[in-house]
């Protein structure tokens, strides 16, 4: 054994010494030292000289309203294929004192181009100006025969100040608030908008520069609901951008010159405080100064960037101050912004920048004009050569898109003008390849040699040690597995003196946090024993469930009995690891966790209320129905049935808890097994009534590919879940995705307003028959699909009955059913996500008037970490 050891340690000194004298060249570090310097100087002459260069015969592409150019910026081919170009959109100004423009261009790969269109007029002194949401329509190119207010591209019109939450605006207001920058959201399912309003409280002559006050809002693709920021608010934000990650939304605000972010979720609203871009801890109030006010010595000002100005973690963004190109990594500790003065001459129009997918090419729109360039290095040399692609002497560009493809093939470029047009112009990518370099790299100081040598001399010793280490865990651990059953002990009535020892934390490769580990012995006393008085429900797949009571407050305990095998000891070790990074209002909060000998425990709030189950079925008691697949329990003080309030609420907060598990979850969880029996309910009634879902701790984490999709489906032969609940291509084939989530919340919507079992038996007497079973000669076809449809009281819970009064109310119980019957569709394909499930209900809510319940789940969000158990 000793032997084995050294030669070990040996064999990895060694290893990692070979490894980094191979790795290191002094010569090829400085031979790049010097290139770079010499490539990167960016003086006055060098600028001028590329200006003044001899052009090309390559004709420029033309169209109706564009001029060819006789001279051009370099001397290769440009970017663009002559004579591709063509209008997609076009907007007419109604009369000579109107003007619109179409702006703030963003490409969905699937759902295809999204505009914003400004119609702005002048009536005398004074100006009213409408905004829209659109999009283009790719399949049919216009001859700008359009209407000015063409109602085939629209989604819908912005709103005023006190609207800012609400469901589609389709009539054309008189005066609506403005759009500066969006963006599509992670998920695709919405838009991010930076909306300003002129403030209703500044009066003519005030003195402020900005008189605006603007926010973040999420408008969905599907219904063009939207939802505003309720934290986020600033005097000007500019332009907005999300970085590639697409969880950090970066913006300019125009009255402080700089750039900051703030985290969201995956409709794109702010989860928190905003953040400057060279710290993750400082927080941004509204009368800061942002760090890169001043670059290269002149006022940052006006900063325009968009969703397609971040590309490999490098942000390009132009200055229309100086009248520079500036491009840094703002999320690497010390980046700096490098900037690059690229266009001489008075100050004209900037208004776009976007950079191909592989980063080697970027567009920019200065007034009339279209610029391409090269970058010979990200972030770090951002110019080769300017190329001027295209001119438009009959308008202006204000917006700019590219849709490019994997190969790059058939990409093109989209241009708003101010005269309201929208064209198209096919791309190049022969006529000029890719230059981009690796980014330079610092070579290994003078001595250089001897620091590589005692650094794997202390490497190899460090990995040495660490071998020889677990090699001794894996021993003692392998002594401990041969005692067996002898070691094990079990759970209940036992003497204090054979309490089983507990283990380290890094023994199991746990790695926690906000999270507390309990003693055994801490648990076993406040569970009576681990008494069966103690026991909570019927046993399930990853054990019992006691009730017990620390510093004051009750706590539910689970606990792994038996002997464990190595499949239930990873399943603890994913849950924990999992669980302790999680943290929604809606989800049970993971409050501690054991490990003691064959014992692994998890320490929950206990919810006073019971499950959902036992709320809508007070009757059932244990034994009842014994051959049927759902679990019963005992409701020791029944409570007066939930109101129609009450289970709309419980529909949301169950909705926003799995999107929780689904979209913003790392990595990203399945449940597997939703039903009313894991919708745990707090003490609160009405607006109050808290919910949270439980039990998904034993849900298998999402298997995914990166970059694959959110709809991606991983075939498992792990099958989980309850009879009833279970989607038929999960029950039948095992095939795992969200969307058996999203067929189990449907069939829990129906159970909550039909106030049925989710199974019962069969009308012929064999067998079992599924709520949807029973339900669809109810809802299927046209009959959830007609507007006029009446309500179906034979199958509404009777004690709602009363309750659904009033048109209004009647089409939320309607709307609800229609979404509930959608998400129990047998293709799995046509079932919408859950980010879209909470955002049509939190649309039903504003349509009834019940805004305080959204308020309720914003109190419960901020609060989500007081219901935590401190054990000490």
């Amino acid at each position: 054994m000793r032997f084995l050891l050294v030669r070990v340690f040996l064999f990895s000194f060694f290893l990692i010494l070979a490894a980094m004298l191979r790795s290191y060249s002094p010569f090829e570090g400085l031979s790049r030292r010097f290139s770079s310097l010499a490539v990167i100087s960016n003086s006055d002459a060098h600028v001028v000289g590329r200006l003044l260069q001899a052009p090309t015969s390559a004709a420029p592409p033309s169209l109706p309203f564009v001029s060819p150019f006789e001279d051009r910026w370099g001397l290769q081919p440009g970017l663009l294929i002559n004579n591709s170009v063509r209008v997609v959109a076009s907007h007419p100004s109604p009369t000579q004192d109107c003007k619109s423009v179409i702006t703030n261009l963003v490409v969905s790969p699937q759902k295809g181009l999204y505009y914003v269109l400004e119609q702005t007029c002048s009536n005398g002194s004074s100006n009213s100006s409408v905004t829209s949401i659109r999009k283009a329509n790719l399949s049919r190119a216009t001859q700008g025969s359009d209407s000015a207010d063409d109602k085939s591209t629209l989604l819908t019109y912005l709103w005023s100040y006190e609207e800012r939450n609400g469901s589609r605006i389709a009539e054309r207001p008189d005066s609506t608030a403005s759009v500066m920058g969006m963006a599509l959201s992670k998920d695709r399912s919405h838009l991010i908008l930076s909306v300003f309003y002129s403030s209703p409280d500044l009066s003519e002559d005030s003195d402020d520069l900005y008189p605006f006050n603007s926010t973040i809002t999420s408008l969905s693709v599907s219904d063009y609901s939207r939802l505003s920021s309720s934290t986020f608010s600033f005097e000007f934000i500019n332009k907005i951008c999300l970085d590639p990650s697409g969880e950090r939304l970066v913006y300019n605000r125009l009255s402080y010159g700089g750039l900051e972010y703030v985290r969201v979720d995956s409709s794109g609203l702010p989860l928190d405080v905003p953040l400057e871009l060279d710290s993750d801890s400082k927080s941004i109030d509204s009368d800061s100064e942002s760090p890169f006010r001043f670059i290269n010595g002149s006022y940052f000002g006006e900063a325009i960037f968009q969703s397609q100005s971040f590309v490999n973690n490098c942000l390009y963004f132009l200055q229309t101050n100086g009248m520079q190109l500036s491009g840094f990594h703002p999320f690497i500790e010390g980046s700096r912004p490098i900037a690059v003065s690229i266009y001489p001459g008075p100050p004209k129009r900037w208004d776009n920048v976007v950079v191909t997918r592989d980063g080697c090419h970027l567009f920019f729109t200065v007034w009339d004009t279209l610029f391409s360039l090269d970058i010979r290095t990200q972030c770090y040399q951002l110019v080769d050569k300017f190329f001027r692609e295209m001119e438009y002497p009959s308008g202006t560009f204000a917006g700019l898109a590219l849709m490019e493809n994997e190969v790059w093939e058939d990409a093109y470029l989209y241009l708003g003008s101010e005269d309201g047009k929208l064209f198209e112009v096919q791309l190049n990518r022969s006529g000029r390849g890719c230059v981009l370099e690796p980014e330079p790299s610092i070579p290994p100081a003078s001595g250089a040699v001897i620091t590589v040598l005692v650094t794997a001399v202390v490497a190899g010793t460090v990995v040495a040690i660490v071998i020889i280490a677990s090699l001794i865990c894996l021993w003692r651990r392998a002594r401990r597995r041969r005692a067996g059953p002898e070691r094990a002990l079990e759970v209940g009535e036992q003497a204090t003196s054979s309490l089983p020892e507990d283990e380290a934390l890094d023994a199991w490769g746990i790695k926690p946090s906000r999270v507390k580990q309990f003693a055994f012995r801490v648990l076993w006393e406040c569970t009576d024993k681990f008494s069966e008085g103690r026991r909570i429900g019927e046993k399930g797949a990853f054990g019992k469930v006691y009730r017990g009571s620390l510093d004051g407050k009750e706590v539910a305990v689970k606990v792994i009995t038996g002997e464990l095998t190595d499949i239930k000891r990873s399943q603890f070790v994913a849950e924990v690891n999992t669980l302790s990074g999680l943290n929604h209002a809606n989800l049970v909060q993971l409050v501690g966790y054991c490990l003691a000998g064959d014992h692994c425990i998890l320490v929950y709030p206990f919810f006073r209320g019971g499950s959902l189950f036992g709320r809508l079925f007070p009757k059932a008691v244990i034994g009842k129905d014994a051959k049927a697949p759902e679990t019963d329990e005992i409701v020791e003080d029944p409570s007066p049935p939930l109101t129609l309030l009450e289970r709309m609420s419980i529909a949301f907060q169950v909705a926003k808890g799995l999107g929780y598990l689904h979209d913003a979850a790392r990595p990203p969880i399945i449940h597997r097994d939703v039903k009313s029996s894991n919708i745990l309910l707090g003490e609160g009634s009405g607006k109050k009534l808290h919910v949270v879902v439980a039990d998904f701790g034993l849900a298998a984490i999402g298997e995914r590919v990166l970059d694959t999709g959110h709809d991606h489906v991983v075939l498992t032969s792990h099958i989980g879940g309850t009879f009833g609940y279970m989607s038929p291509e999960y029950m039948l084939r095992g095939e795992l995705s969200e969307k058996n989530d999203v067929y189990s919340y449907g069939v829990l919507v129906l159970e909550l307003f039909l106030g049925r079992k989710v199974v019962e038996p069969a009308p012929s007497g064999l067998g079992w028959q599924t709520l949807v079973e029973w339900v669809k000669p109810f809802l299927r076809g046209a009959v959830v699909e007609s507007e006029s449809m009446e309500m179906p009281y034979p199958i509404l819970d009777r004690c709602l009955w009363d309750q659904v009064a009033g048109d209004s109310i009647k089409k939320m119980v309607m709307n609800t059913f229609r979404l509930a019957w959608e998400c129990v569709e047998e293709e799995y394909g046509s079932r919408p996500a859950m980010r879209e499930i909470t955002q049509r209900i939190h649309s039903m809510f504003l349509d009834v008037g019940w805004d305080g319940l959204t308020v309720m789940m914003v109190d419960l969000e901020n609060d989500v970490d007081d219901d935590a158990v401190t054990a000490t």
